[in-house]
């Protein structure tokens, strides 16, 4: 297995792991390029008291998925500071993920806006828009990619 199949192979797993968390972004920037992973419970933590972020997280974790929380604040030093805020204050209250490393290391990313359909094509190898947009969600992204090699479904 190459480097690129590799790293398509981790995508599938960070995907799979991600789209039932809740995770923790900055701002709306941020929230946009994480849908595109297929995230659905997501919160902005950007202006908001610690309070207020509990709150939403307490409501968003009564429906279905898993409660364990993933924060995908930026890489740079402020983000890096409100991850390590929010992982020990809220580590008394909920299961925090160790996922945000992995996204750094396959993305390779700063600012998580930065993630973006490009970006995720780029990885996958196809500059010519087709596959794992094609079906408008990230998650088929197994199908496509046995597609993509010959493999049978």
């Amino acid at each position: 297995m190459d480097k690129s199949e590799r790293k398509l192979v981790m995508l599938e797993r960070l995907v799979e792991m991600l789209k039932d968390k809740i995770v923790l972004v900055e701002g709306k920037n941020d929230e946009a390029a994480v849908q595109l992973l297929g995230c659905k419970r997501i919160v902005r933590v950007s202006s908001k008291k610690v309070d207020t972020v509990i709150k939403e997280i307490e409501r968003i974790k009564n429906f279905e998925g898993d409660n364990e929380i993933v924060i995908l604040t930026d890489f740079d030093e402020n983000g890096e500071r409100m991850a390590n805020f929010y992982s020990e204050y809220l580590r008394s209250y909920f299961r925090i993920s160790n996922l945000r490393k992995n996204v750094r290391e396959i993305f390779g990313l700063v600012k998580i806006e930065e993630l973006n359909r490009e970006k995720l094509e780029n990885l996958r190898g196809d500059s010519h828009g087709k596959g794992i947009f094609r079906y408008r969600k990230i998650h088929n992204l197994r199908e496509s990619r046995n597609k993509w090699i010959g493999r049978e479904t």
